[in-house]
């Protein structure tokens, strides 16, 4: 989890260089290592992204003691200049001095990294934010995750890091947690920070199965509602909020599922099928009668327009991937613009007792944190345009 390349000695002034290599796996021995401090510090790439929680705190250690600081390696995507910009940006965000980039083409040798060596002049040290002051580095790095998602989801990575860790957790928890922790260091609302961490939880998962080679659009529908309301509860959400963020996700989820060879009615029926089912196994409204309940549900699935079983998943369906679709960059946009006033719907369904409305302010606030935490990559890459422009699109709040 944490070696020396020399000796064991850190900057002892005997002339030796200290070289430590950390890559997050053991928060009590990054800790130390960056106490003890370190000439050079080598992370692999990817590390920054998957162990944010246990190396933000240690970076900003280390940039502080003038450390110089390379990350290099296989990158987690294929592209290797692109893996090099995204662990540019979370350096820079974490106040470290961030070095240019060596020349790429030909005539450069060697693989890819990102350098940054002490503190940026603009990182002007804050007490609250230091290791041992109030709230501490960790908080500091709540508060980069929305600016971070935001950043990166124009390098073409859905940042979502696991917190406290990615190990001995369960992952869709895991990144409910993170999203709701960041959204209240922020000073959100409750609400607000429900949306977030439903739909982190709900996005969580399904990358999860699709990196385990999960390809049942049902079970994805499924997952999408059943992960959304958990990790809105979780949160604090108020039943009407977790199932208005189950149903968004599992209803978006039907976009992805679509086979355009099938009549759209009969697609958002079966996709209200599979969301009515997951809802009804949640834990929200338990307290009605079950006619009642039942009745919230299925008006719930049937919101907005012609008020057709899953009339959401068909606007999108229509709106995004038919043939008066949006062109060029305009298609993300319209696609926020779209998921954005279809949770605003839900919510003003699922309040109690219909008293919220979904042009009012709540409202927005709800389906901003959502959209926050939407995978914008993975949306953008079923648009099927080359030049769409993420970092644009991702300023939804």
């Amino acid at each position: 989890s944490s070696s020396s390349s020399s000796s064991s000695a850190a900057r002892s002034g005997s002339g030796r260089v200290a070289l430590r290599r950390v890559d997050g796996r053991k928060a009590d021995v990054v800790r130390q290592v960056a106490c003890d401090g370190a000439d050079i510090v080598y992370l692999p790439s990817g590390a920054l992204e998957t162990w944010y929680y246990t190396l933000a705190p240690a970076v900003r250690l280390f940039a502080r003691g003038g450390s110089l600081i390379v990350v290099s390696g296989q990158p987690s995507c294929t592209d290797g200049a692109a893996g090099v910009r995204v662990a540019q940006t979370i350096l820079g965000a974490l106040g470290c001095r961030v070095l240019p980039s060596r020349p790429s083409g030909p005539e450069a040798s060697g693989e890819d990294c990102a350098c940054a060596s002490g503190m940026a002049p603009s990182a002007v040290p804050d007490a609250s934010t230091e290791v041992g002051g109030a709230g501490g580095d960790e908080h500091l790095a709540h508060r980069l995750y929305v600016p971070l998602r935001r950043a990166l989801a124009g390098l073409g990575t859905d940042f979502r890091p696991l917190y406290p860790a990615p190990r001995n957790v369960e992952v869709p928890l895991a990144a409910a947690e993170a999203a709701h922790l960041a959204w209240v260091a922020c000073g959100a609302s409750r609400g607000q920070a429900a949306a977030a961490a439903g739909t982190a939880a709900a996005e969580a998962v399904l990358a999860s199965m699709r990196a385990e080679g999960s390809s049942g659009s049902n079970a994805h529908i499924s997952a999408a509602v059943t992960w959304g309301v958990r990790g809105a509860l979780q949160a604090g959400g108020a039943d009407h909020e977790a199932a208005a963020v189950g149903a968004l996700l599992g209803l978006r989820e039907g976009l992805y599922a679509w086979d355009p060879a099938r009549t759209l009615e009969r697609h958002g029926i079966d996709v209200a099928n599979v969301v009515c089912a997951s809802l009804s196994s949640e834990k929200v409204w338990t307290s009605f009668a079950p006619d009642v309940r039942q009745k919230k549900i299925s008006n719930l699935v049937c919101a907005g327009g012609l008020g057709r079983p899953g009339e959401c998943t068909i606007a999108l369906c229509q709106s995004l991937l038919g043939v008066n679709r949006p062109k060029g960059k305009a298609r993300l946009g319209a696609a926020v613009g779209v998921l954005r006033q279809v949770a605003r719907m839900l919510l003003a369904e699922a309040s109690l007792p219909n008293l919220l409305e979904a042009a009012g302010d709540e409202a927005a606030r709800f389906s901003a944190a959502a959209m926050e935490s939407v995978d914008l990559v993975r949306l953008g890459s079923i648009l099927h345009d080359t030049d769409l422009d993420l970092v644009e699109q991702s300023r939804v709040v």
